[in-house]
């Protein structure tokens, strides 16, 4: 989640910062095989996730309305300010869920 939450970040800032930017397409698959994951500590991983969605809403809550419009293209698709804002909520939501349901077993 911690990752996830730092690609849509970085897909903001390009687009509030360049004209419609080409987006990196990124390999979840690969994120994960590289990340080690499972030898993190779990302490840090929160607290990271915790900057992680604080610097995106951040950036998010002192956006004009007009800057939601603006897009950056992935794979040539636009993909606008607002629509990966949106992506983001619904990705921390089912991961919340997730880890909660892992935590009950």
């Amino acid at each position: 989640m911690r990752d996830v939450l730092l690609l849509f970040t970085n897909r903001i800032v390009a687009i509030l910062s360049t004209d419609e930017p080409e987006l990196k397409i990124v390999s979840h698959d690969a994120m994960v095989a590289a990340g080690g994951y499972n030898r993190l500590d779990p302490g840090q991983v929160a607290a990271e996730i915790h900057d992680a969605a604080r610097r995106l809403a951040s950036i998010l809550q002192d956006l004009a309305p007009v800057e939601f419009a603006r897009r950056g293209f992935r794979d040539g698709e636009p993909r606008t300010v607002l629509e990966i804002a949106q992506r983001a909520a619904h990705e921390s939501q089912h991961h919340l869920l997730d880890m909660d349901r892992g935590l009950e077993g």
